[in-house]
């Protein structure tokens, strides 16, 4: 999906420019945040564009900085409404998310739940009925 969303130009992959790369260089990150998380943070500084950051760190980090940010799940959830993906891929696709991320299974239920009601929503434009109450 994410490499879909680059060829289409829904999301642009860049190179540090020489000032965030000088901004970069110039910034005190904990020791913690890995280079991507640094870089993903800088560039998102220089653009003024939304980060997709999951390490609880880096969102800290950028919190603190003021950026707007969300995660991995976020892009892959908005993937389904705009129909870059299937309910089916959607499942699969933040199941995979889930496990790499070590998410809680309330958390990936909770997603789970939302992908289906927003997939029944496309299909039948209706609300939630019995088969789709939330999981709680």
């Amino acid at each position: 999906m994410i490499e879909r969303a680059i060829a289409e130009g829904h999301i642009q992959v860049k190179q540090l420019s020489p000032a965030a790369d000088k901004r970069l260089a110039d910034a005190e990150f904990p020791e913690r945040l890995g280079a991507g998380e640094q870089g993903t943070i800088v560039e998102t500084l220089e653009h003024k564009c939304l980060a997709v950051l999951d390490d609880l760190h880096a969102r800290a980090a950028a919190v603190a900085l003021g950026l707007s940010l969300c995660g991995s799940d976020t892009v892959v959830l908005e993937g389904l409404p705009r129909g870059r993906i299937s309910g089916e891929e959607y499942q699969t696709k933040i199941t995979r998310l889930a496990r790499v991320m070590g998410m809680r299974a309330d958390d990936l239920a909770e997603l789970l739940w939302l992908g289906r009601l927003i997939q029944e929503v496309l299909d039948h434009g209706s609300g939630q009925d019995k088969d789709t109450a939330h999981p709680c």
